[in-house]
């Protein structure tokens, strides 16, 4: 399992990674302007070109079944919108809303503005999203033997029938399923391709043909359309966890000793993660920052590759995953899976 950090610029690493290499890019880019020094050092053309710059770039490498979520603030992040609508396609734009927030206990007699407690950030895929039962339907190339059998039984009827063309054998076909045309176009096809129900096919058992028994060619139907869902961009919400809008802690208890001004809850990271990642997932972050998201695959499993420019900042998170992998070192997988999970959340 691949998991680490490179001391480098993100933008000459993506060079070297390959077309279509990662499941999930995970970018939480400075904000400009907003909080940490880190978000004062390009001018805000030069903050825009960056991101036009890691659109195409991470375009490339995330798979076609890929996702990515972009992290920024209220005041920028529409900027950040116009230049990755370019090359992705918006499924949300998301809230994060801290439960805790430190303004909450402003004073309102001071505000000329309402009392900012929230975070944004988009979800992205490349606007590929078939179901399995699409790519089944628009492929001429599945389910050869299935559609040989069919085509085989098909040229039989026709020879006992005396059917001299389409039309007969069509017309015929439709009186025994009781279709208009369902049947005699999409069963025997290879584009727009239906697999019959047992229903059907019990009908079209009806000409006397069609022996072969129903439940092994559903067994092998089924076998390959569940082959061809996997292919999907995995995402899977749970009741506790399904808005566009998160209420969520900012666990400032877990991320005070991080000692970086915009690292994110632990326990939302890994939310994120499992929400969009399915097992074996191979994630990228640019902006690595803290070692917060590579814990967190590190603990669940997935490949993790992250780039920090900063120095001071990739030292501060390497000491600190190195010290946590050798404290997980003491326990066994079991050990470590019942102290680093309640409900999703790392405690």
């Amino acid at each position: 399992m691949t998991n680490i950090v490179h001391c480098c610029d993100c933008m000459k690493f993506m060079a070297g990674c390959k077309d279509g290499e990662f499941d999930l890019i995970f970018i939480d880019p400075p904000y400009f302007e907003i909080k940490g020094e880190f978000d004062f050092r390009l001018s805000f053309s030069e903050w825009i070109e960056m991101h036009a710059i890691l659109a195409e770039k991470c375009r490339r490498i995330l798979k076609d079944n890929g996702t990515v979520i972009l992290w920024g603030h209220a005041k920028n992040i529409a900027y950040q919108q116009i230049e990755f609508d370019k090359y992705f396609y918006l499924l949300n734009s998301c809230v994060w809303e801290k439960i805790n927030a430190q303004t909450k206990k402003n004073s309102i007699d001071q505000q000329r503005a309402f009392i900012p407690i929230t975070e944004r950030f988009l979800l992205y895929d490349k606007g590929e999203d078939k179901t399995g039962s699409t790519m089944i339907f628009s492929s001429p190339d599945l389910f050869q033997s299935i559609k040989k059998y069919m085509r085989e039984e098909k040229k039989k009827i026709k020879i006992a029938k005396g059917f001299k063309t389409e039309k007969e054998f069509n017309e015929y076909i439709n009186t025994i399923t009781q279709t208009s045309s369902v049947a005699s176009r999409h069963y025997f096809s290879d584009s727009q391709y239906v697999f019959p129900t047992a229903e059907m096919y019990s009908r079209l058992q009806q000409s006397g043909f069609f022996k072969r028994p129903y439940e092994s060619q559903r067994h092998e139907y089924e076998s390959l359309r569940h082959e061809y869902e996997s292919l999907r961009r995995y995402f899977r919400l749970t009741e506790e966890f399904k808005y566009d809008v998160i209420r969520w802690s900012q666990e400032a208890e877990k991320t005070k000793h991080l000692k970086h001004p915009t690292c994110k809850p632990p326990g939302l990271v890994r939310r994120l993660l499992t929400t969009c990642c399915r097992p074996g997932s191979k994630i990228f972050e640019p902006f690595a920052g803290t070692e917060t998201t590579r814990t967190a695959c590190y603990d669940m499993g997935f490949d993790y590759v992250g780039c920090e420019l900063d120095s001071d900042y990739w030292q501060a998170q390497e000491k600190r995953y190195q010290d946590y992998i050798e404290q997980q070192s003491l326990f066994s997988q079991d050990e470590i899976q019942e102290l680093t999970y309640y409900d999703g959340e790392l405690i």
